[in-house]
């Protein structure tokens, strides 16, 4: 197994203890949710907007579309919906006393390997409140698959999934979930079918390239392990993209693999091709060639003067 793959950027809280299950094999249980209710978490409170509900199996949160997310149209941009399912795992995993900067005190930190989510438009008008789901789905051995729902006004705008490991701070060798499965209950409920895996990811031999366009890494790109935040690499896959065809149309669905860190001051190479509504997608580092990602995006147009207003 690679050794190499794009950090893990959720801000977790809280050190795991020392006391590990005997056997961290693949568990699975359907949801049966036995007490619902608010909790506190160190930073939050009501001035943030932001209200919080756990359920054992299942954490949610909810978030107003801030003027930074949304589109000309005043709509949420689809692929912040990313954005919202990370923090929500985060917050998720601060309760569970799962941090990051915690278990770096363990020598371990946590990477995604791969991800993916489908949006079913109109996005949220600004200001709308967004309610977010995340629960583990499987643990294995050493791979843990998250996954999460975004409602608005009782209608979900989309689905998702994320796979990830456990690894050493310094080496990124994959390390056992067992850690993870003590502190952690799963859920088996399906909200995304297991579809055709993303490890095959790549420019298609004979595929037109639609796009291709260089980008700096800079400073504010970077999450607190000063590599290139896993939510970034979207946003740049997708500018090498035609605006118009951008404004035109909508992200239907995505299929992202990670595979290395980029850093601070990385040139990186944005290749795009396809078309047809259907683009394959590569980030790679200048310097040396070296493969940071893969993504598959698939797009629909956009309804007429759909706004999505309240």
């Amino acid at each position: 197994m690679a050794t190499a793959f794009a950090s893990f950027c959720w801000t977790w809280s809280a050190r795991l203890p020392n006391t590990r299950r005997a056997n961290p094999s693949t568990t699975t249980s359907q949801c049966s949710p036995s007490h619902t209710g608010e909790i506190e978490l160190p930073g939050i409170g009501v001035g943030a907007g932001v209200k919080i509900f756990s359920e054992v199996m299942k954490f949610r949160s909810v978030y107003r579309v801030r003027s930074s997310e949304m589109t000309p149209e005043c709509l949420l941009k689809d692929y912040y919906v990313g954005m919202y399912f990370q923090e929500c795992f985060a917050e998720y995993a601060a309760a569970r006393k799962c941090a990051a900067y915690d278990i770096a005190a363990d020598s371990l930190t946590w990477l995604t390997v791969e991800g993916g989510v489908e949006f079913f438009p109109p996005m949220p008008f600004w200001r709308s409140p967004v309610e977010v789901s995340v629960w583990l789905y499987k643990i294995g051995a050493v791979r843990m698959r998250t996954n999460f729902e975004a409602h608005c006004d009782g209608r979900r705008i989309a689905r998702g999934y994320s796979v990830n490991l456990m690894a050493d701070l310094k080496t990124h060798r994959p390390q056992r979930s067992a850690v993870v499965a003590e502190k952690f209950e799963t859920c088996a409920e399906e909200v995304f079918p297991e579809a055709e895996s993303v490890c095959k990811m790549d420019i298609p031999d004979g595929a037109p390239v639609v796009g291709r366009l260089v980008q700096t890494v800079r400073f504010d790109d970077l999450d607190f392990n000063m590599h290139l935040n896993n939510v970034r690499y979207i946003p740049r896959a997708l500018e090498a993209l035609d605006l118009d065809y951008r404004l035109a149309h909508s992200l239907k669905s995505y299929r992202i693999k990670f595979e290395r860190e980029a850093r601070f001051g990385d040139e990186i190479e944005s290749v795009a091709a396809g078309g047809d509504g259907a683009f394959s997608h590569l980030l790679r580092r200048v310097s040396d060639g070296a493969a940071l990602c893969a993504m598959r995006t698939f797009w629909q147009p956009n309804a007429a003067a759909e706004r999505g207003k309240p």
